[in-house]
């Protein structure tokens, strides 16, 4: 298709339809957008998860090396932070 008969094309849309067609992009956009927001809180938020959990199992694993804690305790903890892991 030649740019002349695009442009002439063009030309022939009614305001209305591509008035419709503007807004329909901006609303995509604007979906788009708040979208890859929730999907940062969500990355965000999964890594102060897993950073408290490192930080949990760390301090586990020294109580448990210092007979305060039940090795159970420590596999739960592995446990609970692979299940969060498949979410």
């Amino acid at each position: 298709m030649k740019p002349d008969s695009c442009i002439r094309d063009a030309k022939r849309v009614p305001v209305e339809k591509k008035l419709h067609f503007i807004f329909g992009i901006y609303e995509d956009v604007a979906r788009s957008y708040y979208t890859v927001l929730t999907f940062q809180d969500q990355i965000n938020t999964t890594e102060k998860v897993t950073k408290v959990s490192h930080q949990r199992l760390g301090e586990l694993k020294k109580r448990v090396g210092l007979g305060k804690t039940r090795q159970a305790s420590l596999i739960w903890t592995k446990i609970s932070m692979l299940q969060y892991r498949q979410c």
